[in-house]
């Protein structure tokens, strides 16, 4: 039971963060190797596997726990899919404290509790990412606000009054205005 209970919480750890996204910005592996919130998630993943590995029974709560706290460090907070990400772990760290706990003891519980948690955590990425780019595109719209006001009040003054003078060599009754 343990040995699956490993696989499935990581599986379905990598699961989720490919699907928030966390974990699979900027195209292939060899791109990625530079950027930190990726190598972060990549090393966080591999701590979490040799740590549910190597802790006893009732301690792997730990284990996500530590996940939880990578996260929080390695990634921005400007970031959509973090809030997404860290909920999914502390669920996760709901489920294996039961585990530790002996109230989940069959391996399909658990993959009944990570599926649900996987498909809270996709429709809760979904939506942060919605409201991310809807506030992204209202701080646009009141930039482009913003600069048109600058540039309408920066313009030079033009005034609307013509000045009208007589046309020299022109018949009588004849203006040139300006």
């Amino acid at each position: 039971m343990e040995k699956v209970s490993i696989k499935i919480v990581l599986q379905v750890v990598v699961l989720t963060l490919v699907l928030t996204g966390c974990a699979n910005r900027g195209g292939s592996y060899a791109g990625r190797q530079g950027s930190s919130p990726e190598r972060m998630i990549d090393l966080a993943l591999e701590e979490m596997g040799n740590c549910l590995k190597s802790t006893t029974k009732g301690n792997k709560a730990q284990c996500a726990n530590q996940l939880y706290s990578r996260i929080n460090s390695g990634i921005s907070d400007s970031d959509p899919d973090k809030a997404p990400g860290l909920t999914m772990v502390t669920k996760i760290y709901t489920l294996l404290s039961k585990f530790d706990r002996g109230e989940i003891t069959s391996p399909q519980d658990m993959q009944n509790g990570m599926r649900q948690i996987v498909n809270e955590t996709a429709m809760d990425a979904q939506r942060a990412r919605y409201y991310s780019a809807a506030q992204g595109e209202m701080e646009s719209r009141r930039q482009r606000q913003l600069f048109q006001d600058a540039q309408r009040l920066l313009a030079p003054v033009q005034s609307p009054v013509q000045t009208c003078t007589p046309a020299y060599g022109a018949p009588p009754g004849t203006l040139v205005c300006r």
